[in-house]
């Protein structure tokens, strides 16, 4: 059954809910014993329903107390066959990812880049966006422009909500394991003559990847040219930090 991808990126396969639900009501969970044989033996539809059904267990026993597990869910679903292999699995890893470890960027644009192999892939928006957010912040800034014009072009024909995740408001260093801010600093040689004009360039020190130079980058996805005043005292130099 095809199953739609909705823009808000909160809806889960119903179909596979369903499937789950109706298994888990049989006498000693014979259902979901047949679930995971089923995965076992390569079937994606069935390792990603066992999956969600591991990850959160709330969608489908309200009353449960049983706590949702992401890492179990995702040895499952690697477990699918390369060869049967599609969208629905891996945007399911997408998602436990950012859930389980939201700061590790390499993993989870690793599942982006996966994603976006596939052409039958039906990008919602919040994906698309986290998508070219990461593209950033790991130096692929030409990858992230791309995106983000693909995004702009589509906004008409679209709807619904998106949203920039806490993790990803700043460009992080990956020094700190991408929990603190990226701080760099710039300097700004004193015009020879009085009232001159002076350009000034990032200097980051060994973080080669942001090579953005004049530009500094917002969570909306744009860049933008940079102007800085500077008076100083110093003859020689004046120096501003920034975030």
């Amino acid at each position: 059954m095809e199953l739609a991808v909705d823009e808000e990126f909160r809806r889960y396969e119903p179909a596979y809910e369903t499937l789950i639900s109706a298994y888990a009501l049989l006498k000693d969970d014979i259902g979901l014993d047949v679930l995971r044989s089923m995965a076992e033996r390569g079937d994606e539809a069935a390792a990603t329903a066992v999956a969600r059904y591991i990850a959160f267990p709330q969608s489908f026993e309200k009353e449960t107390k049983r706590e949702g597990s992401y890492r179990d869910a995702l040895s499952i679903l690697k477990t699918v066959p390369p060869n049967r292999v599609t969208w629905r699995s891996r945007l399911l890893i997408y998602q436990l990812v950012s859930k389980d470890t939201p700061r590790d960027f390499p993993a989870r644009l690793d599942a982006c880049d996966e994603l976006a192999a596939m052409t039958d892939f039906p990008w919602p928006h919040q994906t698309k966006l986290e998508h070219g957010i990461l593209m950033y912040q790991m130096g692929r800034h030409q990858d992230g422009k791309r995106t983000f014009a693909e995004i702009r072009d589509s906004l008409a024909s679209r709807t619904g909500a998106v949203s920039v995740p806490g993790e990803l408001r700043y460009l992080a260093d990956p020094k700190s394991g991408f929990r603190a801010p990226l701080k760099t600093s710039i300097r700004v040689p004193t015009p020879a003559a009085q009232g001159g004009t002076s350009m000034a360039f990032p200097k980051v020190g060994d973080l080669s990847r942001y090579r953005s130079g004049r530009t500094s980058f917002n969570a909306s996805g744009s860049s933008h040219a940079t102007t800085w005043i500077v008076s100083s005292s110093s003859p020689n130099s004046a120096r501003r930090q920034f975030r």
